[in-house]
């Protein structure tokens, strides 16, 4: 039920909130945020499928024809990769959800703005389908990634519980 809420939530924020924006190269995609936060032990079958569906709920929205399915479910298949490789086997085992309490801010940190990256440069790419404006692309990704990685890291301080190490 928690995850149900907190896709509703995100895509609200996202459809109804950040899409009115009207930044020149700035798209911040809150989202994502969704699949950051998915259990780490969720199959990876449903966590290709959450991403498909979260993708598709957005593109309706956002009438992008499939463009953020593929991008998220890209995503989705990163993030696989990446705890795989960014996490020891006792971490995977042990941590619920890739979140600050878990680990760390700076990998937190590190986190978001990888897969952020990832997202928006498939995103964008996938977008315009072309090199010819590729300046302009790029910029869009830079801009898109830092601010939704400040989007991401905002929310988390504001509504995810933050245990202090010592």
């Amino acid at each position: 039920m928690l995850h149900i809420t907190r896709f509703v939530l995100f895509v609200a924020v996202q459809v109804f909130i950040l899409k009115k924006l009207d930044i020149t190269f700035v798209n911040p995609q809150l989202y994502i945020m969704f699949i950051l936060m998915l259990p780490v032990q969720l199959n990876p079958g449903w966590l290709l499928l959450s991403g498909f569906i979260l993708g598709m709920t957005v593109d309706v929205f956002y009438n992008t024809q499939g463009l953020c399915a593929f991008a998220t479910v890209f995503l989705a298949y990163f993030r696989i990769f990446y705890l795989r490789t960014t996490l020891s086997k006792d971490q995977l085992d042990t941590i619920r959800q890739p979140d600050i309490a878990s680990t760390d801010v700076q990998w937190f940190l590190i986190y978001a703005t990888v897969c952020s990256f990832v997202h928006h440069f498939v995103l964008f790419f996938a977008e315009v389908f072309t090199f010819t404006e590729i300046l302009q692309t790029l910029l869009r990704i830079a801009t898109s990634t830092v601010a939704s990685v400040m989007l991401i890291m905002l929310t988390h301080f504001m509504f995810f519980r933050v245990r202090s190490r010592e």
